[in-house]
């Protein structure tokens, strides 16, 4: 670098040569113009600037020279050293990224940001079940327990005709039966019927459904009939194993507290006074009585809530309940016949299954006095349903069916048919089984509907 030599000016120096100074000019320092050197002209000379070529800093602070120390999201840490220099919360993007907090609010490991179930510290992503919800398969049958029916029995996901651990037979949904304890066994003459409700019963409901049978839920009053009626549920499609240890729960029963939750009554006005609770569990917050065991079932009882749901009840009746005689003293036939009553409704198919359950078959109407006679156990509108405009009335199934060719009409008894009342031509030839009907009120007349058609009831038949 060239130096340039400052002449001393031209005062000094007359003053130099005359002598009149005591400068001693052998001694002189020549000066370096670099001392006034600023490069960046942000009025620091370069020789005190710590970042001589950066305008905007004179020392390179924590950045260096020409990288500015902003904080652009005032965390107190400079962008240069902030991973996430607009995210005020972080200082690095972790595993969630800049502006997703990296938070695990289920304390499972795995951030919010990657977890499919934030809230859930046993699941990350929500599989089949959702979220809080386990996949657990209980029963080992590869359906997790929240859509299995039977998360229970490895053998079934859904409960069917039959329930849970039972499997799908024919008959696995037909009841003991009705049985009576006969006066000469020492009992009161009294019929009964364990009911199976596989898919669980209310004791509200139970109550309802033995009444619309013609009968009551069981009253029990000594331990000879509660022996007699727990044998009618020893099968264990009635029990379902509950908590651990285990206890069962079996069927309803007609105890009931009152309204006042003060007192035990039966709901046939027995007196109450035989009390079999399994271990205390007269709990004063329930309501309606049923078979309970404690590790196994038992003839025992508990009470429980009127929302509880059981596999089943037991019905009593008074006296026969199979039905009314059509005597032949009266110009009968001596056949018994009974009115089933269906609130939910019944198609064709089913009320001929029902009967021959019962042990009949579907009422087989030979003549206008047996019509008359049948005809007078279905007349009451609980049976019959309004339909279409101007009414006319469904009323329950009887046992005409057309066959299979759908040409001709016969009885599923076998008798001929020859009566037949319809009621306005309704013999249409593309339906199948009869049922009693009429225009704009009830009437002992028939129509025709198809067999997937439901009604309120159906008519069951016994020759003895």
């Amino acid at each position: 670098m060239l130096k340039a030599m400052i002449i001393v000016s031209f005062g000094l120096l007359t003053a130099l040569l005359a002598g009149g100074c005591p400068f001693d000019l052998t001694t002189a320092k020549a000066w370096d113009a670099t001392e006034l050197a600023d490069s960046d002209h942000d009025g620091v000379p370069d020789d005190q600037d710590g970042c001589p070529h950066d305008p905007d800093k004179t020392s390179p602070g924590v950045c260096g020279c020409g990288s500015p120390d902003t904080d652009a999201d005032g965390d107190d840490t400079p962008d240069c050293d902030d991973g996430c220099p607009d995210d005020p919360d972080k200082t690095s993007p972790g595993v969630c990224g800049c502006g997703r907090p990296d938070t695990d609010a289920d304390g499972d490991g795995a951030p919010d940001c990657d977890d499919g179930c934030p809230d859930d510290p046993d699941k990350t992503s929500p599989a089949v079940c959702g979220c809080g919800i386990p996949d657990t398969d209980g029963d080992g049958d590869g359906t997790p327990d929240c859509d299995d029916g039977c998360p229970d029995d490895p053998d079934k996901t859904e409960p069917g005709n039959c329930g849970c651990r039972e499997p799908e037979t024919a008959d696995c949904g037909t009841p003991p039966g009705k049985v009576q304890w006969r006066v000469e066994d020492g009992g009161n003459g009294h019929y009964y019927e364990a009911v199976y409700e596989p898919s669980g019963i209310t004791w509200a409901q139970a109550k309802a459904a033995a009444e619309q049978a013609g009968g009551y839920l069981a009253s029990i009053t000594s331990s000879d009939e509660n022996a007699f009626v727990y044998a009618l549920v020893t099968d264990p499609k009635f029990w379902i194993p509950i908590g651990n240890p285990d206890t069962y729960w079996g069927p309803w029963l007609g105890g009931h507290r009152d309204a006042a939750n003060e007192h035990w009554y039966w709901v046939s006005g027995e007196s109450w006074g035989f009390s079999p609770w399994d271990d205390y569990m007269d709990n004063t917050a329930d309501q309606g009585v049923h078979f309970h065991g404690t590790h196994s079932p038992e003839p025992k009882w508990n009470d429980l809530t009127d929302s509880s749901s059981v596999k089943g009840y037991v019905v009593e009746w008074g006296d026969d309940p199979d039905g009314v005689q059509w005597r032949v003293e009266d110009g009968g036939n001596g056949h018994y016949y009974e009115a089933v009553y269906e609130p939910s409704g019944i198609t064709w198919a089913q009320a001929k299954a029902a009967a021959e359950q019962a042990g009949g078959y579907l009422a087989s109407i030979t003549g206008s006095e047996e019509n008359a006679f049948v005809y007078a156990l279905v007349d009451d509108p609980k049976f019959w349903i309004p339909i279409g405009s101007p009414d006319t009335y469904w009323g329950p199934w009887l046992g005409g069916h057309r066959d299979a060719a759908n040409q001709h009409w016969y009885w599923v008894s076998g008798e001929p048919w020859s009566y037949a009342p319809w009621d306005n031509y309704m013999d249409n030839t593309a339906d199948q089984g009869v049922h009693f009907h009429g225009t704009h009120s009830p009437e002992p007349k028939w129509n025709d509907l198809t067999d997937s058609s439901s009604v309120k009831g159906y008519v069951v038949e016994w020759d003895e």
